[in-house]
């Protein structure tokens, strides 16, 4: 990847918002900002900050749909970071089920396997960790899809 590219188009992402009073508009640009551009040289918990603010400026102005695409990079992001697991799971969890409850079922297949996941990590009532199938999830569903 481009690091010097990612960094000016985040600058430039970055001028852009701070001019607009249009919370749709924050939301939207911290997508691109915070789940595309930041960590290509800022630590993920930069990006992981970034998503919580995008999924709550979100669900404050209605953009629902902007929202949820920032909480499931918000359960990517908090994977790899020092957010404790049993926290990323309960985010999970809500996170998805507001998914459920918006009918964003595109996303919501993106985001179960990551909870899946992170369900395995903690040994939460699986069998074999290494297959996504349990709470979240269950493996022959997805597939089907």
């Amino acid at each position: 990847g481009n690091l010097n590219g990612a960094r000016r188009l985040f600058d430039l992402s970055t001028t852009m918002l701070d001019q607009s009073p249009s919370k749709q508009a924050r939301t939207r640009g911290f997508l691109t900002m915070h789940g595309m551009l930041s960590q290509w040289y800022r630590p993920f918990e930069f990006g992981l900050e970034g998503s919580k603010v995008g999924y709550l400026l979100g669900m404050e102005c209605g953009d629902f749909d902007y929202a949820l695409y920032h909480a499931n990079h918000f359960i990517a992001f908090a994977l790899v970071s020092p957010v404790g697991l049993t926290e990323v799971e309960s985010d999970a969890a809500i996170f998805c089920q507001q998914m459920q409850d918006f009918n964003m079922e595109t996303i919501l297949t993106i985001a179960l396997p990551s909870w899946q996941f992170c369900l395995n990590l903690i040994g939460d009532g699986i069998d074999d960790p290494a297959r996504l199938s349990g709470e979240a999830m269950l493996l022959e569903e997805q597939e089907a899809i």
